[in-house]
């Protein structure tokens, strides 16, 4: 499972790993965190050509090194339930 960390995701990482518990119990999780400006207009129509959603991981913009490390805090606190 691929996800891109998008500010402005309608869904949160935690509903989707909470979707597809079962598939990544045997499957990788891989979480892609755009630098601080944004992905760019080919990095996003890259994301789309290949199928990979948003997902999103706070109420607010946090900057790359803190988003890196709540997502994986996030993914891990919940896969170690």
């Amino acid at each position: 499972l691929a996800l891109k960390l998008e500010p402005t995701a309608e869904k949160w990482l935690t509903e989707i790993l909470a979707a597809q518990r079962a598939t990544l119990r045997d499957h990788p999780l891989l979480l892609f965190v755009g630098p601080e400006g944004g992905f760019t207009t080919e990095e996003q129509a890259a994301f789309l050509t290949a199928g990979i959603q948003s997902a999103r991981i706070a109420k607010y913009i946090l900057r790359v090194e803190t988003a890196a490390l709540t997502a994986c805090a996030l993914a891990q606190t919940f896969f170690a339930v």
